[in-house]
């Protein structure tokens, strides 16, 4: 991408030329070459902001006022920070002295950034992979990771980054479509997972362009407290996190009377802390559905036998 040939100082004769001489942005741009949305609402030196090594305000913050602008560009333009990535920027995509100088440097240049494409082609594939097994939930590997296995690519430590990667980038894409959002609905189920540890799923659905959305938002460990005050604690630091407090309108839970019957169940803490208004608060609605689960597990803790012959069924 090519970067627009222009320095701080000339971003600070426009912004100068703005606020001194009443001119337009627009005629502003058109004299100095600096694009407008530069000179509006912020400024940042350039060098500093591409190369992310100087004062806060100049390289991430940006400065919102124009109080003392000119005796802080002239400060700004002659620190070393600025004359550094002055340098660097003038140097960017040029041909390092080193390697004009030695061949071997250049080859071994050449060679390191032709590993590394191939390298980011293999991660590349290997977070297609991460998507893939996340959608099909399905395991990395099952239980043998010795040398005679072909479940072995990576090890558990970059399973985990890229996991953790892939999370942090649907986690950002969930957080702005529920910004969009006018209002969220929330729902949560609590089960046992095969280490005999509560766990709590978290489900936010909302409206975006007359579609019904669902997304799933994490599990939560609940072994400690299973409480109506303990699950509704979890309940409340994931609707702080998602930022939905202000948009928050229904719930919906199982019909166990830790989260739907009772003073201090779950519905009933919620409805305390987010009302809608001072008439109105959140609504409950009782899921039929996983009620339908729940009679399932105890037919099948008093008959075992059709749940043994279904096992060996799907065994054979």
């Amino acid at each position: 991408m090519l970067l627009p040939n222009y320095t701080c100082v000339e971003i600070d004769k426009a912004v100068i030329a703005v606020t001194a001489k009443r001119k337009t942005y627009t005629e502003v741009s058109e004299e100095f070459g600096v694009p407008r949305t530069v000179i509006f609402n912020r400024i940042k030196g350039q060098k500093t902001h591409i190369h992310k090594q100087s004062e806060k305000e100049w390289s991430f913050d940006g400065i919102s006022t124009i109080k003392n602008i000119i005796r802080k560009a002239e400060k700004h333009a002659i620190s070393k920070t600025h004359l550094k990535n002055q340098e660097q920027f003038h140097l960017l995509g040029k041909i390092r002295i080193e390697h004009a100088i030695s061949k071997g440097r250049r080859l071994a240049a050449q060679k390191h950034n032709e590993q590394v494409g191939v390298n980011r082609r293999i991660l590349a594939r290997m977070i297609h992979v991460v998507c893939y097994l996340g959608k099909q939930e399905l395991a990395f590997r099952r239980h043998r990771d010795n040398t005679k296995s072909l479940n072995r690519v990576t090890s558990n430590t970059i399973q985990n980054e890229l996991i953790q990667c892939v999370t942090k980038v649907l986690n950002s894409k969930i957080l702005k479509e529920i910004k969009s959002a006018s209002f969220v609905h929330v729902q949560a189920d609590e089960t046992t997972d095969v280490s005999c540890r509560s766990q709590m799923s978290i489900i936010f659905r909302f409206f975006i362009d007359q579609n019904n959305i669902e997304r799933f938002v994490g599990f939560f460990d609940v072994s400690k407290d299973k409480t109506g005050s303990g699950l509704a604690e979890v309940i409340n630091v994931g609707i702080i996190k998602w930022e939905v407090r202000n948009k928050i309108v229904s719930q919906t839970y199982d019909g166990a009377s830790v989260m739907a019957g009772g003073k201090n169940c779950v519905q009933n803490i919620i409805r305390q802390i987010y009302p809608i208004d001072q008439q109105k608060k959140v609504s409950f609605l009782e899921n039929k559905d996983l009620n339908y689960q729940i009679i399932v597990i105890q037919n099948g803790i008093i008959i075992p036998e059709p749940l043994q012959q279904l096992k060996f069924i799907f065994k054979n």
